[in-house]
Formats: structure tokens, sequence, C-alpha cells
């Protein structure tokens, strides 16, 4: 805020986490420039209906309990200049708009620009291009322009293949960051994730213990010392850049975030790749680099096959769930056993017939139905199954209908969705065309993150028998079978490549780089049936193993 009336400033970046008073600095600005310094502005939301929401739940609000300038806002309501997207004042006016609507973007002069959360932009407001420089161009005209951007960021810029535009826009500013001192020692520092430190052992990690370690003395530093050494802090650059102030703040700064709460957010979300990526985004306030697109090496995989046969369950094994891939004269199907996160690949199999006839779906069905032996002595059979409803549509929708009560789910592929699975659609419609509570329901898988992190599991390392002695395998591993090498060749198939439109933004890809790639296909609707049970929800060991083997 104060960087507001720096001179020579005339961009200010704003890459944080959450916790850290974002949205009040935001608010605060539009009453600094409402209150003292009229002027056109513009606060650009990810969507048009978070505009919206912002306007309603944020900003309304805060002229309405605010009298220096409710009178200069609500006023002027009652001749229609005071609207939900644009509210005027004397000397100005807000205007709120969403980058995924380039004819809010448009049109109007802005000399005040506030961007929130530009991660979260679409690469392109329609066909109009991207949305930041659609919005830049707005405050061309004015030589005493400010432009906020602010975002909690996500996958880590790559010079020339994209990525976080947050991250990309402090990497061009000054870079300044939030210097404290150590209560015990004075000495001045950042507060780091790596200085944070708490009572754990392989039985049990106590995250109530949790405090951050000085860098000097190595004193600790607790919650009840934040609000004191905060107020003593001051912003130091690390680079230096004409007229862009850049600031980074993590959730080990927040006010109302304890370190132990910051610490059992980790713990919940470490075991899980998603939830990872989520917690480094809004805790650490980082983006996130992940070096899941690698393709991994198939003999590599081949070569670390462990001594059992397709269709033998392992005794660690608690969940099964498969992924059914159509063709025209096959089905192909891979089983696949879960213990929380590691997986096994139970079987992979393929029943020859014609798709378009009953008898190989009659072969599917017995399938699913089919009960294996457990090591324990007891039977499992598969609790949720995917199957691709992008070939033979009809026959799918057919066969899934009258397995509804099995747990079986249509499903589509999308790359472009950012999460494993979104909510399910109804697809079936009754006599008078609404559509049927009790019909199939069709799943949207995000294929590319699944395969994204199925590879980062496939490059994990085979860990050495030692480690395995003491520790156990890594909790995302996958184990294998005597499986012939063609499924190995299939489940690395394809590579994540970047391409350029015509706009200049940047696309990432899955090529098929092998003439076949069902295995890989089949993996991911396991892991989407996974994600659909909810089994990556479970914590408990004892949750785990009644709800499995129910």
């Amino acid at each position: 805020m104060d960087a507001l009336n720096e001179l020579g400033i005339h961009t200010i970046v704003d890459m944080t986490s959450s916790q850290v008073g974002k949205t009040e600095k935001h608010l605060n600005t539009l009453g600094y420039y409402i209150d003292y310094d009229p002027a056109p502005v513009m606060v650009v939301q990810p969507t048009i209906k978070m505009a919206e929401a912002f306007s309603k739940d944020r900003l309304s609000p805060m002229i309405r309990d605010t009298p220096s300038i409710t009178d200069k806002v609500v006023g002027k309501s009652r001749n229609g200049e005071n609207t939900i997207f644009h509210k005027k004042f004397d000397g100005g006016h807000v205007t709120l708009a969403g980058a995924n609507s380039p004819a809010s973007l448009a049109s109007r002069p802005i000399r005040i620009l506030l961007c929130d959360e530009i991660d979260r932009w679409p690469a392109s407001a329609g066909k109009e291009g991207d949305p930041l420089n659609i919005a830049k161009k707005r405050t061309a005209t004015f030589h005493n322009r400010k432009i906020i951007l602010s975002s909690t960021p996500g996958n880590k810029y790559i010079a020339g293949e994209g990525g976080s535009r947050i991250e990309l826009a402090f990497l061009r500013s000054d870079q300044r960051y939030y210097y404290v001192p150590c209560p015990h020692c004075g000495h001045e520092q950042t507060l780091e994730w790596d200085q944070i430190k708490w009572d754990r052992s392989e039985e049990k990690e106590k995250p109530e213990t949790a405090y951050l370690e000085c860098k000097k003395c190595e004193g600790k530093i607790r919650d009840h010392h934040k609000s004191r050494i905060l107020k003593k802090g001051y912003w130091k650059a690390h680079s230096t850049s004409k007229g862009i102030a850049g600031f980074h703040l993590s959730e080990l700064y927040s006010p109302w975030k304890t370190f132990v709460e910051v610490v059992e957010d980790y713990l919940e979300a470490k075991d899980d790749l998603e939830l990872y990526k989520v917690w480094v985004n809004t805790s650490l306030g980082r983006s996130f680099e992940s070096q899941a697109g690698d393709q991994p090496d198939w003999q590599k995989l081949h070569d670390r096959r462990e001594l059992w046969c397709e269709g033998e369950l392992q005794e660690r094994v608690l969940l099964l769930t498969a992924g059914v891939d159509v063709q025209k004269d096959r089905l192909e199907i891979s089983i696949v056993g879960w213990n929380r996160k590691e997986a096994w690949l139970v079987d992979h199999l393929r029943l020859p017939g014609d798709t378009s006839q009953e008898d190989v779906w009659d072969d599917l069905s017995e399938l699913l139905d089919q009960e294996i032996e457990h090591p324990s002595g007891e039977t499992l059979r598969i609790r949720g199954l995917c199957i691709d409803s992008g070939y033979r549509t009809t026959k799918v929708y057919q066969w899934a209908r009258s397995k509804s009560k099995r747990r079986v789910f249509a499903v589509k592929g999308r790359d472009n969705l950012d999460v494993p699975i979104s909510a399910p659609k109804i697809v079936d419609v009754n006599t008078r065309g609404k559509r049927s509570k009790l019909g199939v329901q069709l799943w949207n898988v995000g294929v590319s993150v699944l395969k994204s992190e199925l590879y980062a599991r496939l490059n994990l390392d085979r860990p050495s028998a030692e480690r395995v002695k003491e520790k156990g395998y890594p909790k995302e591993y996958i184990h294998f079978p005597q499986i012939d090498e063609e499924y190995f060749r299939q489940l690395t198939s394809e590579v994540c490549v970047t391409t350029k439109t015509r706009s200049g933004r940047i696309k990432y890809e899955w090529e098929v780089r092998y003439r076949e790639n069902h295995a890989l296909d089949c993996f991911v609707y396991a892991m989407g049936a996974y994600f659909i049970v909810g089994a990556n929800k479970w914590k408990s060991k004892n949750g785990i193993q009644f709800y499995f083997t129910k």
C-alpha cells in the first residue's frame, strides 16, 4: 500500500500465500482512491461471477460501512450510476470485470488497475487473447497509472514454456522480502519453511510442538513472538527493477495462522501430490515445480518388476479399482490395488470381441463380479470401475446403467480439467425431456492431471532393501508383477509437450510416441475410480481397512 505512492513505481506485484490480508489490501486501495485521489479504477477477478461476488460481499459492505466514502458513492445510486459492476464516485468510478469476459475488459480508459488471482485467469479472454495484456492496455493513456498484480502462484514459470503469471511478474520486479528480528538474538531474517521444526518419529508426528528456529542462534521462535517481531520488520529488495515493486509473503507471517496449523496442513497434504501442490501454492506462496511431465523409462520400469504374477493380490492390497478402454474389437482393462496412496498393478486384461455386440460386455460383467483371493484368506472385488465413453458411447451408457449399483462410472477424459475428477453430469432424459436423476451420470476425468501424477510416481527410484526393511516403500510407489515389456511401452507411451498458439499463449498437450497407449489410459481411469470412491481422503489405517474390505 505504501508503494502506491512510491516515486517511480508504476506496477506492484503481490505474490503471496493465502491468509495474509490480500483482499484487505485491495479494499484499502479502492478506499484510498475513492476518498483521497479520485481516478477511474478497474478491478479484474478471474471470472465475471467472482467479480459479482466481490462487489456484493466485499466492496459494497466496505462502502456502506465507511463514512468517509459512503456519501461519495451511494448518494448517486438513484440515478442508476451505482450498479454491481460499475460504481461512480466524485471524480472517478470503479468498474468490476472478469478475465473470462472480453466485453468487461474493453472500452474504458483506466488509471488504476487491480488484478486479483491472475494465476487463475484463463489463458485467453474468448478469442481476444491474453486478458492481462488487454487489461493493461486500458492504462496506456495515463502517465501516473498504477497496476497492481496479486495472486497465489500456480505451476512454476519456465522461460519459453510458460507457467505462473505472478511468478514471472515477481521475477521482473525488485523482489522484496520481509525481514524480522529474532526475539532472542535480534538477527534479522526472512521466515522460511526449512526453519520450521517439530517433534517427529517413525511412529508419530507431533505438529503441536512446532516452532520456527532462528537461522543464527537456533533459538525457538514461537507463535506468541510473532506479533512483536512483525511490528519490527521491514521490506528489503533482493533485485533491481525500473518501476516494478514486487512483494513476497508466506503463511508463516500470517497473524491468523499459527506455525502449528501450517505444519498440520503440511502433514495432511504431503502424501497426496495434488494436495501438496495446493499447499506449496497457498501456504508457502511458492510456485510448484514438478518433474511429472518427464517420460519414464519403460525399460527401467520393466527391470524393477517384482516376483509375483499377474492376477495375484499382495498382502497389503486393501482396495481394487479398474479402468476400461473401449476399442472396436476388444475391451482393455487394468485392475489396480491400493493401500492409501501405494499401488499395485494386479492385472491388465484384454477381452476380445465386437464391442457393438453383447458377448464382450457379458464378459466384462463377469470380470466385475469376480472375487480375487487375498493372502489373508478373504476375497476382494472391484469396488470402483471407470469406463471410457468416448467410443461406443451408447453401449457404454447401457452397460454402466445396468451396473449403477456396483460403482461403475462412465467417464470422459478432459485434457483441460485441472482437477482429477469433476462433478458428474446426468446424461439420461425421461419422456418429458428432463434429466433423469436415476439415469447414467457422466464423470469428467482430468487426464492431464492424472497422467502427470502417474508419471511422477513412475519416476520414483526403486528403494534399497535396507530402506524397505526400515521404512517400507515410498507412499506413492507403484508395484508391478511379471508382465511383458509391451505393457510398459504402452504405459509410458505419451509425453507432455508445449506448443504456442497463434495468439502466443503456451498450450500443454500429451502426444503419443508409441503405437498404442491403452495401458496408460486404463491405469489413468483406474486412478479416476480411486478418486471417485473417495479413497484419497482416508487417513486412519483402521478406517481404510474397514472401508476397503467391506
